[in-house]
C-alpha cells in the first residue's frame, strides 16, 4: 500500500493563461503586477494505491485519487465592465461530502483492476485484465462559470455551474500476452 499527500500553493505575477496580456497605466511593468493565486492550482491531493493477491492467484489493485479541485480564472465585474473596472480572480471549485468526513474534496475518483494470468508452453503467459475506472461514478466537474456581474445587472444565474466533467464509470477488459526470453548460459553452465 502506498499513500501520498500533496500540498501546493501556486502564485503568479501576471497572467499565465493569457500569453498576450497587456500592460496598462496601473501595471506598466511585470514587477508592478500583483502576485495572485495561479489558475490550474490544486491546493491538496491524496493519492493511495494498493495491490493484493486474491484466491486463485487473481491480483486486485486499486487507486484512489482525492483532490481539492483545479482553480479557474474568472472575472469580477462588480466595479463595472470598463477596461480598468473589471478584475480577474481565481475561483476555487466547491467541495462535496466524502465518507461522512464533510466537504473536503471536489474531485473523488477510485479505479479498480482485476487480473488473472495463465502460464503455458515454455515461458509464455496470457493475462486477462479487467479495469473499472471511476468505480463510484463520482461526478468530477470542471470549467466552472464564475463571472460576477455588475450590481446594475441581474446576478449571473450560472455562477458556480460547471460546463465540463471527467468521464463517468467505465469498464475496460483486455488480453495481454507475455513471452519471457530464455536467459543465456555461460560455458560453465551458470546463468549470466
Amino acid at each position: 500500500m502506498w499513500i501520498a499527500f500533496t500540498f501546493a500553493r501556486s502564485q503568479e505575477q501576471g497572467q499565465s493563461t493569457d500569453l498576450f496580456w497587456g500592460f496598462d497605466a496601473r501595471y506598466p511593468t511585470v514587477a508592478d503586477r500583483p502576485w495572485r493565486r495561479a489558475p490550474g492550482n490544486q491546493s491538496y491531493a491524496i493519492v493511495a494505491n494498493a495491490i493484493v493477491r486474491l484466491p486463485w492467484e487473481i491480483n486486485l489493485s486499486s487507486m484512489v485519487n482525492l483532490g481539492s479541485g483545479l482553480t479557474v480564472t474568472a472575472t469580477d465585474f462588480t466595479g463595472g465592465r470598463g477596461q480598468y473596472e473589471q478584475v480577474t480572480y481565481v475561483y476555487q471549485p466547491p467541495t462535496r461530502p466524502f465518507l461522512g468526513i464533510g466537504h473536503v474534496f471536489a474531485n473523488q475518483n477510485m479505479d479498480l483492476r482485476l487480473e488473472k494470468a495463465f502460464s503455458f508452453a515454455d515461458r509464455q503467459r496470457l493475462s486477462l485484465p479487467a479495469g473499472l475506472y471511476n468505480a463510484s461514478n463520482s461526478r468530477n466537474y470542471g470549467c466552472y462559470n464564475a463571472n460576477i456581474n455588475p450590481p446594475d445587472e441581474a446576478p449571473n444565474p450560472n455562477y458556480g455551474v460547471p460546463t465540463c466533467a471527467a468521464p463517468g464509470r467505465r469498464l475496460q477488459i483486455g488480453v495481454r500476452y507475455d513471452l519471457q526470453p530464455v536467459r543465456a548460459r555461460t560455458v560453465s553452465g551458470s546463468e549470466s
